[in-house]
């Protein structure tokens, strides 16, 4: 009897296991934008419509749930079970646990008017240029952006900003966009500028949890008025309040199925710290691995700060200032 049984949990472990590899299979096809998918031989007969099933998750599950019920490989497990609940939930961690999705509409689908941005990048480098585009076709307003540059004209938030969609902006350098200028002066968009160093650690805090903290840069200037300040060993430190958002946009160079990121050089900059202060971190990314692919050593963002991935289809490299060495 107990052979018996054992032989029956193995086969029902058997059963549980391809599930799991037919359902990976028919998500992996509907984030991909297949139409159509033929499951392995296993299940020869179960050919599926992903295109019902691209709206969300919710619906990718209830989708997969019909799977279940319907596969030849239930053959070994009685529904209702508790080895079919148990299979449904390990099919719900590989679907969230996934977070690539089709394309930058898809992944800022739910961002609203009146919504808090922070944007990363640094000039140029490690701007989420798809993301910004799907804003901008999106047409969405009233929003405030943090992001430490307000991009150029037409490049970067230039393009939110010359739609009208930004009405305050919190940052540090914004010297290259004439446009923005002109915005900020005629009283159309707020600004709110802080100097580089305490707005990354606006950030920072905001994604710790701490919810204010001290420094003495800025003491003594504009940068303090209407903010407290006090004396620590002698030297006048002003009080800074954390910063958080309703969504990140970053940029990474790699990253996995699961969220896990890793950023190249200058790219670096303000993203990293962007995505852990967030209630929703979107990564924009040049290359997208399998889990295990990524040098543990070498992931800056661990994948619990990530909720959605998306491949960049813009790989444009470009130079703020061209500098070139005279002939001689």
């Amino acid at each position: 009897m107990k052979g018996k049984a054992f032989e029956e949990s193995r086969r029902g472990d058997a059963a549980l296991s391809r599930l799991t590899s037919s359902c990976t299979t028919i998500v992996a096809a509907i984030r991909w934008g297949e139409d159509r998918i033929v499951l392995p031989k296993h299940d020869p007969d179960l050919e599926f419509e992903t295109r019902r099933c691209r709206v969300s998750t919710a619906h990718i599950i209830d989708a997969v749930i019909e799977i279940l019920s319907a596969s030849r490989s239930l053959a070994c497990l009685r529904l209702g079970s508790a080895d079919l609940h148990r299979s449904i939930y390990v099919i719900k961690i590989v679907l969230f646990m996934n977070k690539v999705v089709a394309s930058a509409d898809e992944a800022t689908r739910d961002i609203q008017d009146g919504a808090t941005l922070m944007v990363g990048g640094f000039g140029l480098c490690g701007v989420p240029e798809d993301l910004i585009e799907a804003l901008a076709r999106k047409g969405i307003k009233n929003l405030t952006t943090i992001s430490n540059n307000a991009g150029v004209d037409e490049y970067g938030l230039g393009k939110l900003l010359s739609k009208g969609q930004i009405k305050k902006h919190i940052g540090s350098y914004v010297g290259e966009n004439k446009m923005f200028e002109q915005l900020v002066l005629s009283g159309k968009v707020q600004l709110e500028l802080n100097p580089q160093g305490t707005l990354a650690e606006r950030i920072r805090a905001g994604g710790a949890g701490i919810p204010a903290f001290f420094t003495p840069t800025g003491a003594g200037t504009i940068v303090a008025e209407g903010k407290e300040v006090r004396d620590f060993n002698g030297r006048p430190h002003v009080m800074e309040r954390a910063l958080q958002a309703d969504f990140a946009l970053i940029k990474a160079w790699k990253a996995d199925r699961w969220g896990n990121l890793t950023f190249r050089k200058t790219a670096r900059n303000f993203n990293p710290v962007m995505a852990t202060a967030a209630k929703v971190t979107i990564a924009e990314v040049e290359e997208i691995v399998e889990p295990g692919k990524l040098d543990p050593d070498s992931v800056h963002v661990p994948s619990v700060y990530v909720k959605r991935v998306v491949l960049t289809t813009i790989n444009d490299k470009k130079i703020e200032k061209r500098t070139l060495r005279k002939k001689t």
